[in-house]
């Protein structure tokens, strides 16, 4: 027999950390946010013989001055296909939030609905319209789906690695040859990983306040009190890094690898006083005097460099959130100096964050965000740098609304169409 209940914070956490459908957004985390952020949250399910079988987090805020706007965040967690146990939660929720004079409900459950290759091409077999014509034999109202970004509502569409037991070798086997070249390139050239305190998101702030401008994403931005806000709730779980170069490290491997060419140049030069225009020691000295070029060229930028930055030169940060079940790769930005950008600061936070995940057996990588656009035109950059990493892209199951006040409802979509 069920039972609907409010239940405790470790009762909800408890049943939420095993699920399925767990995600960052429907941890307790999030709700403790959410509710520092203004929101009424609580959390609620369903029993059976004491043992919980459904919830979701129900979070709230005033609408049309007399109603309430809930949200079940990245809920319901259930068995969707178990239509008597969906129709008791919902039928259960629709009263209790009668109750508290709800105007609608609206849920997202990170239900993944199909999943395409890079190319877009369907490769899921499984069939989920099961749970679409659940939701709406329930009385829910599936809003269809989006393929761009919605700064209103959670994403749509999700890039994932799983990595399933790879090793790091493993990892660099399976990622594209471009994106390996780079992920080596960034080792080659020593790039620092750090993380960022609290106290210095202000650098991260810069950066990706930057990066929105120059790829036309600043309606996607949140004020900075919300990711210090992160930091704070989701705690252990949330990491911000910076890659960065150590000017002084850099411009003294430079002055020492070109000691090492200028030798090796005066020791072929001697080779081809004694032999002649030997072709190969003339190319040799051909390939040193470009290396030395190089070399010459990194020392002159990083003398001008350290000028500008100082000791450490930064070159990009992420955010990123782990639970055992994933880890998400949330927010970056990369600096706006195009001296700094063929460092490729983003791959070497990657490949650490990727190795962390490795080494903590978290098998689901999740690069977030995509466009469900496929097509050339459609590609704002963003795909082409996470498909590189030859995962998957996922269409999530979209959102649903659930009426509580039907006339209400149905005047507050008129005014908002206005």
């Amino acid at each position: 027999m069920y039972t609907f209940e409010i239940l405790k914070e470790e009762e909800y956490e408890a049943f939420q950390s095993q699920h399925e459908y767990a995600n960052f957004l429907n941890s307790v985390e999030a709700g403790k946010l959410r509710e520092f952020e203004g929101w009424d949250v609580e959390y609620v399910g369903v029993k059976e013989g004491g043992k919980v079988v459904a919830a979701t987090i129900l979070a709230s805020i005033p609408v049309m001055k007399v109603f309430k706007y809930f949200n079940a965040q990245r809920g319901l967690l259930l068995d969707y296909a178990n239509l008597e146990l969906l129709s008791f939660f919902t039928s259960e929720l629709k009263k209790y939030l009668k109750e508290k004079k709800a105007l609608y409900l609206m849920c997202n459950p990170h239900i993944i609905y199909e999943t395409r290759n890079n190319e877009g091409e369907l490769v899921s077999n499984e069939n989920m319209n099961y749970i679409i014509e659940n939701m709406m034999k329930v009385g829910f109202i599936h809003s269809g789906f989006q393929e761009e970004y919605n700064a209103n509502s959670e994403v749509q569409w999700e890039y994932s690695l799983y990595l399933n037991g790879m090793n790091e070798k493993e990892l660099l086997d399976h990622v594209s040859s471009r994106t390996r070249y780079t992920i080596n390139k960034t080792l080659k050239q020593k790039l620092k990983i750090r993380t960022l305190n609290k106290d210095e998101m202000d650098i991260f702030f810069e950066i990706l306040k930057n990066t929105a401008d120059r790829r036309g994403f600043e309606e996607l931005l949140r004020d900075d009190s919300h990711y210090l806000n992160m930091l704070d709730f989701y705690g252990e779980h949330i990491r911000v890094y910076l890659s960065y170069l150590n000017s002084k490290e850099t411009l003294d491997g430079a002055i020492n690898d070109k000691k090492m060419i200028e030798e090796k140049l005066v020791a072929v030069e001697e080779e081809i006083n004694k032999r002649g225009n030997s072709k190969r020691f003339l190319n040799q000295k051909k390939e040193l005097e470009i290396e030395l070029t190089a070399k010459d060229k990194i020392i002159a930028e990083m003398n001008e460099l350290s000028k500008e930055y100082g000791e450490e030169i930064p070159l990009s940060t992420g955010m990123f959130i782990d639970y055992p079940y994933e880890m998400s790769y949330m927010y970056s930005g990369s600096m706006e100096d195009k001296r700094l950008r063929k460092y490729d600061g983003p791959y070497a936070i990657q490949y650490e964050t990727l190795k962390y995940a490795i080494e903590h057996h978290i098998d689901h990588y999740n690069f977030y965000g995509i466009k469900g656009d496929f097509s050339s035109e459609g590609n704002d950059g963003v795909f082409e740098y996470k498909k590189g990493f030859n995962g998957v892209a996922e269409k999530i199951v979209g959102e649903f609304v659930l009426p509580i006040n039907q006339a209400a409802y149905t005047l507050y979509k008129k005014i908002k169409k206005r």
